[in-house]
């Protein structure tokens, strides 16, 4: 549980006699009181009220803390505390405590409950209400009574986080419902095997002793993944971050993974027909990404493969050559970004294509 307790800053300016006049503070507006002090008075703003009800709302009261010098209080701290729970009927709670009555909840509510013990509601506290409401923001009054009687001290407003994000939620599940869910990428069973955003590695179970799988030759394989770590929660991709290795050029490890790499791509697709050649590796067949996520290879590494998939699936070069043309995207409008090939739709279609035979 937590309260909160505001008192008047330093500072302040003395009460001038009016009364009902509103002060607005980002989140809270207050009613100077007959003291002097502008007060949410222990306003019960734990899980047990109508903070959950209201669906996830969010109290902005940073600025307030700082202005009015609130502090939180614990459960524990009023132990002699009765807490009024928040109902569907009542549509308000808050606490009994030293003599005082705090109330917090829907405007009608607060009000009703303030005059049924003879106390008055400023005009301005339905004004500011209104306001609120208008803002796409939910208004809770806060009244208290004790020997002075009952009148309400303030207005917090609450900021509602859920209702935008839904509705964003709601168009893009109409508009692109695809996008909206993921981009999720189905085989030709309708089993959702992946996203078109994020690439994937295609390696052969590892082996006792190995401390890294190798690469399934049979099918083309994506950018290396110099990641941030290892993720045992998606085993299909080694990162368990977005990001890059950040290494300089001239760093010893990046160029030693980078001849490494050239190697291995010279070795792993030269085919006793087809001699890769060191110029004919690209960039993106040695590099990762920047995020380190990349699921497209260029065109060039994609073609570089061909032959290789090819011999390992007892296909022709021709027919994975019109795979791979069948899955390359050109730039944006004609002029943004490069060509490009999804390497898991790739490998979705020549599944497909070894399956027929």
């Amino acid at each position: 549980m937590t309260t909160l307790t505001a008192e008047k800053g330093a500072g302040e300016p003395p009460d001038s006699g009016a009364r009902h006049k509103l002060t607005a503070v980002t989140g809270l507006a207050a009613f100077p009181d007959g003291g002097g002090s502008y007060a949410v008075a222990k306003a019960h703003l734990g899980r047990r009220t109508s903070l959950v009800a209201a669906g996830s709302l969010v109290l902005d009261y940073v600025l307030a803390k700082e202005r009015y010098g609130l502090r939180e209080r614990h459960q524990g701290e009023l132990a002699h505390a009765t807490w009024i729970e928040f109902t569907a009927q009542t549509r308000m709670s808050g606490v009994d405590v030293d003599g005082r009555k705090i109330r917090k909840g829907a405007t009608g509510s607060v009000a009703a409950w303030v005059k049924e013990r003879g106390g008055e509601v400023a005009e301005d506290a339905q004004t500011l209400t209104d306001r609120i409401s208008q803002a796409g923001g939910t208004p809770l009054l806060v009244a208290l009574e004790d020997d002075k009687g009952a009148r309400v001290l303030g207005v917090i407003h609450l900021k509602d986080v859920v209702k935008e994000p839904l509705a964003v939620t709601g168009i893009a599940q109409l508009a692109m419902p695809g996008k909206a869910n993921g981009s999720e990428v189905t085989d030709a069973s309708g089993k959702v095997v992946g996203s078109e955003l994020i690439g994937q590695t295609y390696h052969l179970p590892l082996k006792d002793g190995e401390e890294t799988a190798e690469p399934d030759l049979r099918w083309f394989q994506p950018r290396p993944s110099n990641g941030l770590g290892t993720n045992s929660v998606n085993t299909q991709y080694s990162i368990i971050l977005s990001g890059a290795t950040n290494r300089s050029g001239d760093n010893a490890d990046l160029i030693k993974w980078v001849t490494d790499a050239k190697a291995a791509v010279i070795k792993d697709n030269s085919t006793a027909g087809y001699q890769v050649r060191p110029s004919d590796v690209p960039a993106d067949a040695v590099t990762s990404s920047g995020s380190g996520l990349d699921p497209h290879i260029s065109p060039e590494y994609a073609k570089l493969q061909v032959h290789r998939v090819a011999e390992r699936n007892k296909l022709t070069v021709a027919q994975v050559d019109e795979l791979v043309a069948a899955h390359t995207d050109g730039r944006v409008l004609g002029f943004i970004g490069e060509p490009r090939v999804n390497v898991l739709k790739l490998n979705i279609a020549l599944k497909a294509l070894v399956a027929k035979g």
